[in-house]
């Protein structure tokens, strides 16, 4: 679909498919792939759209890609969206998006497993699932535990998503005002209370207004707020393996992650200031724009980031880079995957907010590689000048890419009498 008013996009899809896209792009890279596979790790990517999520691609990527996924039709139609750009007398601009309402895929889900024995086995095989809107139905029929799931839905599901997922150990990825919202509603139904009677938890940044230091009020009320919805929504955890949950972005301020290790750790990060080396060394320069902020597609970068690396472990880039003893450091590694997924998430988000494009494919041929590992160096600095001094939340700053850090012990700030805080 096209249209003739200047700078308006039209195209299907949704929150899923942008993911796809991203996942798929990753695993088109050579190098990605020959690191999993020297780590013995075999990633299959098994798909169910309603429709070929690659049919806007260039031919020849789409035939690349289509080669990595097994793409099964769901029988309902797809979303569209319609994209508009908008700028102020100001200065200020942005992305106006306007889409069709989302359905659930429930029913269409339970057909095609019924109806289809190569998909059903692949489902049944799965241990990290990713979908628009709850599937806990299918889950609990056709699913082999133990699983990760993953729910990054539209924000006509979020109060459907708070619902359904009260005290099951889901990952849901979202930005800090809908965090706030879902935190809300969990306590409505934890407590029995009136809603009306209920405030919003906050989640605000934990750096000051500079973004040079901590804001210690902010990060107690952020650090309380976690606290109550990981009562309602438990964290989920793989005995001998990190989780990565929490994942909420705070809009230009950054985002965290919290992994569930022992001990378990949160990762703020702010947004890279320095934008234009990112996009020059990882990106394809004639794709980016600095002077407009397209924000279609950015949320779903992080979650893409915390479905793949809560597939596959982040140590795999990160122990080519130990040292020493370095690699029986569990807790310097967990401390180390941690940054390196809060910060990858801050990063890619950028190549969605800084060209047109709702996925990845405006970074370089091969770069996603080259990305992880670049990321896994500075994480892995930032985590050994860091890792003996969490009696503290400790301040850190990504020099290269003009990122700051707040790193802390969920509970710590909220709970400093508890000797543990996971």
């Amino acid at each position: 679909m096209s249209s003739k008013v200047k700078g308006v996009e039209i195209g299907d899809g949704g929150n899923i498919q942008n993911i796809i896209a991203n996942l798929t792009l990753a695993l088109t890279c050579s190098q990605f792939r020959e690191r999993l596979q020297s780590n013995n790790i075999e990633l299959k990517l098994t798909v169910a759209s309603s429709s070929d999520p690659f049919a806007s691609f260039p031919k020849q990527l789409a035939d690349t890609m289509r080669q990595i996924c097994d793409v099964y039709l769901l029988d309902i139609p797809d979303r569209f969206a319609i994209q508009v750009p908008w700028e102020e007398d100001e200065g200020n601009s942005g992305t106006l998006a306007i889409a069709s309402e989302p359905l659930r895929t429930g029913k269409a889900l339970e057909a095609l497993i019924e109806q289809n024995k190569s998909f059903k086995k692949a489902f049944k095989q799965a241990t990290c699932f990713v979908s628009a809107d709850p599937i806990y139905d299918q889950l609990a029929t056709h699913a082999n535990p133990p699983h990760v799931y993953i729910i990054n839905a539209s924000t006509a599901f979020r109060a459907l998503v708070a619902a359904t997922s009260y005290n099951r150990c889901t990952i849901l990825p979202m930005n800090n005002d809908e965090a706030a919202d879902v935190c809300r509603l969990l306590l409505h139904r934890g407590t029995d209370e009136e809603l009306d009677k209920i405030s919003r938890p906050p989640f605000h940044s934990p750096l000051s207004s500079s973004g040079q230091e901590i804001d210690m009020g902010a990060l107690r009320q952020l650090d309380e707020s976690l606290y109550i919805f990981r009562s309602f929504n438990p964290p989920h955890r793989t005995p001998g393996q990190q989780t990565f949950v929490c994942p909420i972005s705070f809009g230009a301020q950054g985002g965290l992650v919290i992994s569930t290790g022992r001990p378990e750790f949160a990762c703020f990060t702010s947004t890279p200031e320095l934008e234009s080396p990112i996009l020059t060394e990882f990106g394809i320069p004639e794709e980016s724009n600095t002077q407009h902020i397209h924000e279609v597609g950015a949320g779903d970068s992080v979650a893409a980031i915390t479905t793949l690396f809560n597939a596959i472990e982040p140590r795999i880039f990160i122990a080519p880079h130990l040292e020493g003893r370095e690699p029986q450091d569990r807790q310097l590694t967990e401390l180390a995957s941690t940054i390196f997924v809060s910060t990858l998430g801050r990063i890619v988000g950028l190549f969605l907010v800084r060209t047109k494009h709702t996925n990845w494919s405006n970074m370089g041929t091969d770069m996603f590689f080259h990305l992880c590992d670049e990321v896994a160096k500075e994480s892995l600095y930032l985590a050994r000048a860091t890792v003996r001094k969490l009696h503290a939340p400790g301040f850190g700053n990504i020099k290269r890419w003009g990122i700051q850090t707040v790193i802390w012990k969920p509970g710590q700030i909220a709970f400093p009498e508890r000797e543990s805080h996971a």
